[in-house]
């Protein structure tokens, strides 16, 4: 498949596990078409798709060309709550 390399972007994904707890950080990593945004966002527990800020519980072939791009391994498994 082939994407633009302009449209692809890596950040960073905050998030608590608790509400007075310390805020951790995860790589984000995403990829813009016309009128979607895909991300992959890698926590320790697991990987997490989304099309359009809605979780996946399978990846898409622009979710993996978005981890290739990034030099990232495909996950065995996701979660997508």
């Amino acid at each position: 498949m082939k994407l633009s390399q302009e449209q692809f972007f890596k950040g960073t994904y905050n998030y608590k596990t608790e509400a007075n707890g310390p805020v951790h950080s995860v790589p984000r990593y995403s990829y813009e078409s016309a009128g979607r945004l895909y991300d992959v966002i890698q926590f320790p527990f697991g990987t997490v798709y989304q099309v359009n800020g809605n979780s996946h519980l399978v990846s898409s072939p622009i979710h993996r060309e978005i981890l290739t791009h990034f030099g990232e391994q495909h996950a065995e498994w996701t979660y997508g709550g």
